[in-house]
Parts: structure tokens; sequence; C-alpha cells
């Protein structure tokens, strides 16, 4: 579910992305964007607020009446709410909302080539992806097995340039058939990871496991220079983190931007060029680290948390100011420290990216609670409640009135018991098919007109408006 709603928030950061070419710029955009457009849900719970607000003293009464039968209590109320229109659960809904939005977005700052890129097909993406999740995988067996890698490439690279032959290449797919490599001193170094790699299908072309085992052995090759390696930048955890190991399109990024291009311009030219150009950051500050306690990036969660917090104090300010007599119990009380303590573990266990959309989603909450609460004042509200609650009731009638018109226009099936309809105790549950022929135009006129009082009564009751017999 979360990924088809981050269909169409990845097309809406996509947009913001082309007009400001600054992904955390543009994600603020797509912020107040996403707040523009839940803006409506906002006013509605405003309402809804007012409306349980107005309602309450009568509420009050029925918990007090029914308090001691819970059942005939939540029977009483539920009457009461659709009596009035009232939706307890109204106020429930932006946040529903604001959750489903936040864990789709997951996605969109997660792949964020994958969804905001337009210009390189997602088999690319998705191939050179699993290169990087390859080369994490055999860089780690390498390290795990004590293997000098320098050996390793040594052994493979000895007049190639950095590039496997066809014949090292079946020696290396050999050899990992085995499950081993053996280097020229003769010592062995075993794959024992290499499960974790599966089998990929792009354009038709099946890349079995051995296949990808052996591109990552060539990539890290192509990538071997005096000074540094990829070897050496994959199990460098201040650079490709264990957190980021599930997260290659996020390694993606940082690899190509550090000039490790050669493994994917294989794949595909465009590829590199657009992710090189791609400006995954905030003002220059890459969106695809963890926030971590040794460095400045702790105050990505700090903010976050001290953000939720101050909105949720002051939605309580208003609540208190507008409604003097709610008391808060014990567990709203908990339920103010729940969202902040949850945005506060949002920002720690992901990457920078959504930290900082959260941290806007904040602020613009804050200013949204502060605008709606002077702009839509408990006065304003009360009026625009009646005014609704008078319109409601206006189409009712309506709606009654065209019902009442049909059934007086249609004699054909009236029902006619003891000539007049009805018994002694007015009731109707013995009919007969009458023949309007037979009926006296008084006597007819009469049997519309209480056809007519029972289908108003009948109205009334359901919409709970009052009754006047003509």
């Amino acid at each position: 579910m979360f990924r088809l709603i981050a269909i169409p928030l990845g097309l809406l950061m996509q947009l913001c992305y082309e007009v400001i070419k600054d992904y955390g710029l543009a994600l603020l955009a797509f912020t107040f964007l996403i707040k523009v457009i839940l803006l409506p849900l906002q006013v509605k719970q405003q309402k809804s607020t007012a409306k349980m607000q107005r309602y309450q003293p009568e509420i009050d009464k029925i918990r007090k009446k029914y308090g001691k039968n819970n059942e005939q209590l939540q029977q009483k109320l539920a009457e009461y709410y659709a009596k009035e229109g009232i939706s307890p659960a109204g106020s429930c809904l932006p946040m529903i909302i604001s959750m489903l939005v936040l864990f789709s977005l997951i996605n969109v700052v997660y792949q964020p080539l994958y969804y905001v890129l337009n210009d390189v097909e997602n088999g690319h993406i998705e191939r050179a992806s699993n290169l990087v999740s390859n080369l994490y995988t055999v860089c780690y067996d390498i390290k795990d097995n004590e293997i000098d890698f320098d050996a390793l490439v040594a052994m493979y690279d000895a007049d190639n340039n950095g590039e496997l032959s066809n014949e090292e290449k079946d020696t290396m797919v050999s050899a990992l058939n085995e499950n081993k490599v053996v280097d020229k001193e003769g010592k062995e170094l075993s794959f024992k990871n290499t499960s974790k790699i599966k089998e990929v299908e792009l354009d038709d072309k099946k890349y079995s496991s051995k296949e990808q085992i052996t591109s990552a052995v060539n990539a890290l090759i192509m990538c071997k220079d005096n000074d540094t390696s990829l070897y050496s930048y994959m199990i460098d955890e201040s650079k490709v983190s264990q957190q980021l190991r599930s997260r290659p399109e996020l390694v993606l990024i940082s690899i190509i931007k550090d000039g490790y291009t050669k493994p994917f311009e294989m794949i595909d030219t465009s590829l590199v060029t657009e992710v090189d150009d791609f400006n995954y950051t905030l003002l220059g500050f890459g969106l695809g680290v963890y926030p971590s306690t040794k460095n400045i990036t702790i105050l990505i969660p700090i903010i976050s948390f001290v953000t939720q917090l101050v909105c949720t104090f002051v939605s309580q300010y208003f609540t208190k100011k507008n409604n003097p007599s709610v008391q808060m119990g014990g567990g709203m009380k908990v339920m103010m420290y729940v969202m902040p303590l949850f945005s506060l573990f949002i920002a720690f266990g992901f990457p920078a990216g959504l930290g900082i959309y959260w941290i806007y989603s904040g602020i613009f909450s804050l200013i949204q609670i502060i605008l709606l609460n002077v702009i839509y004042t408990p006065e304003r509200m009360g009026r625009i409640v009646e005014k609704e609650m008078a319109s409601k009731k206006k189409k009712r009638k309506t709606m009654m009135q065209r019902m009442l018109e049909l059934q007086e226009a249609d004699g054909t099936n009236a029902k006619y018991v003891q000539r007049m309809g009805l018994d002694k105790n007015g009731d109707d549950d013995e009919e007969e098919e009458v023949d309007k022929s037979k009926l006296s135009k008084a006597e007819l006129k009469e049997l519309q007109r209480k056809k007519l009082n029972e289908a108003r009564k009948r109205m009334a009751e359901k919409y709970g408006d009052e009754y006047y017999e003509d």
C-alpha cells in the first residue's frame, strides 16, 4: 500500500526537484504542497472539534445517565452523534493521512533515483543497485577471510589494465562454482555470503548469481589505483555504514559522485551522467547519511523532536483556551509525548532526508495550528457549524418533500384498510389492494392526507426533525 501511495508522491517530488534542482529544498516545497492539499482536512478537524464542544453538555448528560451500562451508553452516544451529524473520529483522519504520507515517503527518500529521475530506465537503476549490494557482500568476504586484496588484484590484473580477460572471467566463475578462489600463494578465499546474491533478469537477459559476483570482483579490480580503491571505500563504515547496506541506491549515488564510475558506465553511461548531476543534498549537505551522535547530524533528530513537542504544547494550549472545561486524563498526557518521541525515532532510524521532511512537516504544522485557531475562532466556527446544520436540515426537508410529492402522485398502489386504510390503533399491518374507482373523492383525499402525514413522521424520526401533523 505504501509503495502505491509513493508513486504519486514521487511524481510530485519529481516536479518540485525539476523546478528547484536541490533535493532538500525540493523536499521543503513538497512538504508545503502536501500541507496545502491536506488543509481541507485540517479545517474539517476544526469543525469537528467545534461540534464536539457545542454538544459536549448534552454528551455529558448522556454519559451521566447511562454511564453504568457501557453497552447502552455507546448505543445512545452513537444515536446522538448520528442525529447531530458528529464524527468523533474526524479529528484523527488528518493524523492518519499524515502517517500514510510519512511511511510512503520513506520509499521516495530511500530510492530517489527510481522516483525522481525520469531520464534513466528503472531496469538500469535496479541492476546498478544490485551491483552495489554484491560489492558490499564480496568486499566483506575478502575482509573476513583476511585475504590480501592487492594480491587478489595482481592475480587477475597482470596485463589487462584493471579489467578481467575472458579467460580470467571463466576462471573466476569456475572458482566461484566451487565456492572458493585461490591466490598465487595458494591461500583460499571462500565466498560464504554469496547465497545472499540472487539472480536478476533485465531486458530479457538473466544474470546468474555467479555472473553477478564475477562482475563485482571485476568492478573492484577496475577501480583499483595506487592511492585508494573501491574495496577500501566499501569497507569504510564512515562512507558505507551497515545501515546503508540495505539501501544500495543511496550508496550508488555516493560511489558515482566520488569518482568510481567505470563499472556503472558498462551498465549505462546515461545512468552515470544523471546520477552525477543529481543534487541529493540540502544546500550541499548529503541527505543519504544516517544521523549519528558522532557528528553534526545529531541535530536532525533533536530539532525534529523539539518541533513536534512545540506543536503538541501549542495544540493543547488552544484546546484549553477554547474549551476550559476539558480535563486531560492520564492517557492524553502520555499521548502528548508519543508523537515527539516517534519523531525522534524516525529521525534517528532513517536517512537524513526523512528527518528533514519531518522537521519541515513539524514547522508547517505549527504554523497551521496557530493560523487555524486565529482564523477559525470558536465563535466563528460556531456560526459556520450552525449554518451547515441549517443547510443540512433544509436539504433533508427538500428531500422529504420530493419523496412526499412522488408518493402523492402515485395513487395506483394505495393501501386501504377498513375503507380508510387504518384500524383503531392507527396500524396498517393488514393491507389489501384498493381500486381508486371505488373510493369517493373525500375518501381518497383523506387517505392521501394520512399517507403524507405518515411519511412525514417517518422522515422526521429518521433525521431528528420536529413533526407537525396537517
